[in-house]
């Protein structure tokens, strides 16, 4: 399992600023620096660009009973076809999930 690191209680340094605005500053200033700790592993951006990429289809196929109606098909059966996308989904995804367990022994 997953064992967490030592927690160490770091003093209090008097470059920090206590309250206020300064604070609200100070506490951006931090998740900037850490965004860019985060952006200099090569995998990190790999993995966050193919994120970016992998949304569009995603998004587009939200407007597939749209395309559907406009298509010339009537709204029963553009509904029926995209009702049937989701349940494809998951039985792909199930028969997937049996044939990788097969292969792999």
């Amino acid at each position: 399992f997953l064992q967490e690191p030592p927690v160490r209680n770091v003093p209090k340094d008097s470059s920090q600023p206590e309250r206020g605005r300064c604070s609200a500053l100070w506490a951006i200033f931090e998740e900037i620096k850490d965004l860019c700790k985060f952006l200099s592993i090569p995998t990190f951006c790999v993995m966050i660009m193919q994120g970016i990429f992998g949304t569009i289809p995603w998004t587009v196929m939200g407007n597939m009973l749209l395309y559907f109606q406009l298509s010339g098909i009537d709204d029963g059966k553009a509904s029926v076809l995209t009702g049937e996308q989701p349940v494809a989904g998951a039985f792909g995804n199930l028969m997937g999930g049996y044939i990788a367990d097969f292969l792999a022994g």
